[in-house]
């Protein structure tokens, strides 16, 4: 359905009306179709070469530049897409230098959001609210708006709204644990509830040849250095959350929660796990592919705490070794009797419009566009946010938001199939992840599938016993001058703590220097901020 735009203002004159129906409510939904096309120019930290883009050029032809994502919104919305600055190891950087030569994309992403405030505040980022409010079609508003208002705090300076949230699922704030179900049925040993559990499940794993090799080579729980983040649901068991930086409620005021004395108990059951050789010695000097790839892909450990996506290691594993049985359980506890999980409104970045840009309202347009694929009426799912065993398709677009409850539905939808026996009448994201996992991507099921997946475990917490952050924004003055050094005092002190190069009973001294170091004033500057006074 077409009609001429008499009122549209002389940037988008030339600019017919086309509609698709939306998902939300069934209303009829416009977005512009640029006649003749426009092109708009994006900057990202997107990798051209990376593992995904090699994948989908392998499997179709089709690169980060030219794919299915960039015909659709030619064809559809009339826009062609190109890119002016794409980094993916020094973005933030480049788009300094870019600001300091007057050489800025039109449009690009932005996750820095300092860096933003300096952007705004030098006049160069056009306001994105008024045109979010005159174009989003109601679907998109549905999906940006679900979690609520704090989705826009990070792109929102003096009241004015200056840039698109990339919306994701806040479901990604979980951490799960994985265990071999194979290990503790050769073991005869009960899956964990409480974290005492986990620790004697760790220490059968390491001490009583699970893999059966007669080799003492095996590890309890798989550990890296970022165990503040990976593993957080160990703290998440004492009543600790570590997550990001999350600010919680404590006394009527806002405090940093990675500085609360919860966070002792989580030390404390690390170092018994260390000090009796049930987790890896070198745990503090190795990132994710050494401390948790590595040992599950060598079949070395049972027992691992991660992120849903982290399944796409252990399906692997399960794939080489079809004795192997991985499963998601739902987190153990430890002094608290059941868990919260710590959860941002999540969004990645925003896609902001310079002020020199011809068509910010273009951003609007695409963006309902791409929802309008992935979770319309009839959306084609299945071919756009990944196609057979090629992932992250639904990234390969110069932005992207997702519906926040498009994983647990199609956990749901997967559940309520497999109970009935209609896994063959699968719709939306539902059939998409089962058809990944009938395509080879085994990692699907234990994401999403029914039985012992990680979305059970969601299904039954979300959102009733989320945690939700109480501050995500730019970074305060004090945070800019000192927070690294702030966050670098405390991952050091706590990994030497547990590694017994440090008291644990220094805990109080160093948290009393965190304080010190900047601390006090960041605390203040955060509940200032978020009307704590």
């Amino acid at each position: 359905m077409k009609r001429t735009l008499a009122l549209l203002t002389a940037l988008v004159m030339a600019a017919t009306w086309c509609t698709t129906a939306a998902m939300a409510d069934g209303d009829a939904v416009a977005w512009i179709k640029y006649d003749p096309p426009i092109e708009m120019s994006f900057g990202g930290w997107d990798d051209v070469n990376g593992s995904e883009a090699a994948a989908m050029e392998k499997a179709f032809g089709e690169t980060f530049e030219n794919n299915r994502w960039t015909d659709y919104f030619l064809e559809e919305v009339g826009v062609k897409v190109v890119y002016d600055l794409l980094d993916p190891v020094d973005y933030n950087q480049s788009l300094l230098l870019a600001m300091a030569t007057g050489d800025l994309p039109d449009y690009f992403k932005i996750n820095n959001y300092g860096n933003l405030r300096s952007m705004v505040e030098a006049g160069l980022i056009a306001e994105m609210g008024p045109l979010y409010e005159q174009y989003a079609s109601p679907l998109m508003k549905a999906i940006m708006e679900s979690e609520g208002e704090m989705v826009f705090v990070p792109g929102t300076f003096d009241g004015k709204l200056y840039g698109l949230p990339a919306k994701m699922p806040s479901t990604n704030s979980y951490v799960h644990l994985f265990v071999r179900q194979d290990w503790l049925d050769k073991l005869g040993l009960d899956r964990p509830t409480t974290m005492d559990d986990v620790y004697e499940v760790a220490k059968a794993f390491k001490t009583q040849d699970p893999d059966g090799n007669g080799a003492d080579d095996t590890i309890g729980l798989a550990m890296d250095n970022n165990f503040l983040y990976q593993a957080a649901g160990v703290f998440w068991a004492f009543g600790a959350y570590p997550n990001g930086t999350q600010w919680i409620e404590r006394d009527g005021k806002l405090a940093y929660a990675t500085v609360q004395p919860e966070i002792k108990d989580g030390l404390a059951w690390y170092k018994k796990m260390y000090d009796e050789g049930l987790i890896d010695q070198e745990f503090g000097s190795k990132k994710y592919d050494k401390g948790y790839e590595e040992p599950v892909m060598n079949g070395k450990c049972g027992l691992m705490y991660g992120k849903h996506w982290n399944a796409y290691v252990l399906g692997q594993q399960m794939g080489e070794d079809p004795d192997s049985k991985w499963v998601s359980i739902p987190l153990p506890v430890g002094t608290v009797e059941e868990i919260l999980i710590p959860a941002n409104v999540a969004m990645d970045y925003l896609t902001v419009a310079t002020v020199e840009a011809q068509n910010p309202e273009g951003i609007i347009h695409l963006a309902n566009a791409y929802v309008d694929k992935l979770f319309g009426e009839n959306d084609d799912f299945d071919h756009f946010f990944a196609d057979g065993d090629v992932a992250g398709i639904w990234s390969k677009s110069p932005f992207f938001l997702l519906d926040p409850m498009v994983d647990l539905q199609g956990y749901r939808d997967i559940q309520s199939a497999y109970d009935t026996g209609t896994l063959d009448q699968l719709a939306g994201p539902g059939r998409g992840f089962y058809n990944f996992y009938l395509g080879g991507s085994y990692y699907y099921w234990l994401m999403f599938g029914a039985g012992d997946s990680c979305f059970r475990y969601v299904d039954q917490t979300y959102p009733d016993k989320l945690l939700w952050n109480n501050y995500v924004g730019a970074p305060t003055p004090t945070m800019i001058e000192r927070w690294t050094n702030m966050d670098e005092l405390l991952v050091t002190s706590y990994t030497r703590m547990i590694q017994g190069q440090q008291p644990l009973e220094d805990f109080d001294s160093v948290i009393a220097q965190w304080y010190s170091m900047g601390g006090n004033e960041v605390t203040a500057e955060i509940n200032e901020l978020r009307g704590y006074n």
